[in-house]
C-alpha cells in the first residue's frame, strides 16, 4: 500500500472511531446516562495522553495536614506520548476520595475536610489513573507560630516570597495557610515606602523591596504572631520602562512594565514593585495609572493630551513620555517585526506580532503619534491557511503559529487602513 493510501486509511479509521464515540455520547445523554467517561476517552485519545497527575494548590510538609473546614484545591495535568506536558481542565471530572467521613470533594477537585482521619484523593480520566495524594485531617489548634521562612536580605526593587510554620496542640509542625501578613512600618501606598506586599496566595506572601534599609514582616493568625527583619541592599543601578514612549487611545488600556537593572548586568521584572505616578500638562486628567495590588502598571487613556509616566524605587526613577489620542482615522499601520516578507521558523512555534497605528497627533497636528493597536486591530490570514494561523481574539491577538512549510499572506486592518505582509515559513 502506498504512503498516501496508508495515511488516508488511518485518517478514515480515526474519524470513524470518533463518529462512533460521538454517537454513543449522544445515545447515553438521551438515556439519562453520564457521557463523561466517553468524552474523557475521546479527550485522552485526541491529546495522545499516556499519564495524568494531580497536584494540590498548597505546598505541604512531609505530611499534608488539613484542619477541619479547610479546603484544598487540586489541579490535573497530563503527559503525552512525546513526553510533553499537557494542561488539562480540572472541572467536571471523576474526582474521588477514600474516606467520605473525613472529607468531601467536588467535581471541580476542591476537597473540604469534615472530620479527623486520613484521606486519599484520586482521579481517573479516559482510563488513566493518577497517583493518589494523601491528606491527614486533624482538628488540632494552633499553639504558636514557629517562624517565617524566607531570605532576610533582598535586592532593591526585587520581589521575595515568605511562608510561615505553626506548632499545633497535637505536637505537629505545619505550614500555615490562613495568615494575616503585614508590614507594620510601611507607609501605605506611598512613594517613600521601604517595602510593600504585592501578592498573597494560599499562605505565601510576596514582598516588593523598594528602597535600601530594613523593614519588619509580620505573620499573624488569631492572637499568635511573629516577626522577621529583612534588610534591603542598595544594589539597584537603574530602571527601564516598557514601552519607553507611550501612545494610547482614549478609552484604551495598556499594561506598562518596569525592569530593575543592576551593576552586575543582572535584571528582574519590577512591574509590581515600583511606585507608578502620572503627571499631565495643565494637570488635566488624561489617563489613570494603577498602583493597586493585582493591577500595578495598568494605564487607561481618559482624554487627549500629553504627560509623563514615572516609575520609582526609592530615589531611583525612570520616566516615559505619554500621549493620549482620539483616533477617527489613521495614516498607516506599522508592524513589529516589520520585515517583508516575514520569515518564520517552523520549529520556533508561536511568535507575537505587534501592530501600530500612525496618525497625526490630535494634540499637535505637526507631531506623528504611533499607537499600539495590537489588541484592537483585525488579524486575518487571507491565503495559505494551511501554513499559518493567527489569533484574532482575547489578549493574544497577533500571535502567529507556523503550521507547515510554505507561504501565507497576513492582513491587519484597523479603521481606514489595511496592511498586508507575505509570511514565509521555513523548516
Amino acid at each position: 500500500m502506498t504512503g498516501w493510501a496508508s495515511s488516508l486509511q488511518c485518517s478514515v479509521r480515526k474519524w470513524v472511531q470518533r463518529g462512533i464515540s460521538i454517537f454513543l455520547i449522544v445515545l447515553l445523554s438521551a438515556c439519562d446516562g453520564d457521557p463523561r467517561p466517553l468524552l474523557e476517552s475521546v479527550e485522552a485519545s485526541d491529546l495522545n495522553l499516556v499519564s495524568i497527575s494531580i497536584t494540590p494548590n498548597r505546598t505541604f510538609g512531609d505530611i499534608a495536614y488539613v484542619n477541619i473546614d479547610e479546603s484544598v484545591q487540586f489541579s490535573v495535568a497530563g503527559v503525552d506520548a512525546a513526553g510533553n506536558a499537557v494542561s488539562l481542565d480540572r472541572r467536571n471530572r471523576f474526582w474521588k476520595i477514600s474516606n467520605t467521613d473525613a472529607g468531601a470533594i467536588s467535581r471541580d477537585g476542591r476537597f473540604t475536610a469534615l472530620a479527623n482521619g486520613q484521606v486519599s484523593v484520586g482521579l481517573e480520566l479516559g482510563g488513566l489513573v493518577a497517583t493518589e495524594f494523601v491528606l491527614e485531617v486533624s482538628d488540632a489548634e494552633l499553639d504558636f507560630i514557629v517562624d517565617i521562612e524566607g531570605s532576610t536580605e533582598a535586592s532593591q526593587c526585587s520581589e521575595s516570597s515568605y511562608t510561615a510554620d505553626g506548632f499545633f496542640t497535637d505536637n505537629t509542625e505545619r505550614p500555615l495557610f490562613d495568615v494575616n501578613w503585614s508590614i507594620p512600618s510601611d507607609v501605605p501606598d506611598g512613594s517613600n515606602a521601604i517595602a510593600k506586599i504585592v501578592s498573597e496566595i494560599e499562605g505565601t506572601v510576596t514582598v516588593g523591596a523598594m528602597a535600601p534599609g530594613q523593614y519588619t514582616l509580620r505573620a499573624s493568625v488569631g492572637s499568635a504572631s511573629t516577626d522577621l527583619t529583612v534588610s534591603i541592599n542598595a544594589d539597584l543601578a537603574s530602571l527601564a520602562l516598557q514601552p519607553s514612549e507611550i501612545s494610547i487611545q482614549r478609552g484604551q488600556s495598556l499594561g506598562l512594565g518596569a525592569r530593575a537593572l543592576r551593576d552586575d548586568d543582572s535584571s528582574n521584572d519590577a512591574t509590581r514593585v515600583v511606585n507608578w505616578s502620572l503627571t499631565a500638562v495643565n494637570d488635566e486628567q488624561i489617563a489613570t495609572l494603577s498602583n493597586a495590588r493585582g493591577s500595578s502598571g495598568q494605564l487607561r487613556g481618559v482624554s487627549p493630551g500629553v504627560g509623563t509616566v514615572t516609575a520609582s524605587c526609592g530615589d531611583i526613577m525612570q520616566t516615559a513620555e505619554l500621549t493620549v489620542v482620539e483616533l477617527t482615522s489613521i495614516s498607516s499601520i506599522e508592524l513589529e517585526p516589520d520585515d517583508s516578507p516575514l520569515e518564520l521558523d517552523l520549529s520556533d512555534g508561536e511568535e507575537q506580532l505587534r501592530a501600530f497605528a500612525v496618525t497625526n497627533n490630535s494634540v499637535d497636528d505637526d507631531v506623528n503619534s504611533r499607537v499600539d493597536i495590537t489588541n484592537q486591530a483585525n488579524w486575518e490570514v487571507t491565503s495559505g491557511t494551511e501554513f499559518l494561523s493567527v489569533d484574532n481574539s482575547g489578549s493574544v491577538r497577533g500571535e502567529v503559529t507556523p503550521l507547515a512549510e510554505g507561504t501565507a499572506t497576513l492582513r491587519v486592518s484597523y479603521l481606514n487602513q489595511t496592511r498586508t505582509v507575505t509570511v514565509n515559513i521555513v523548516p
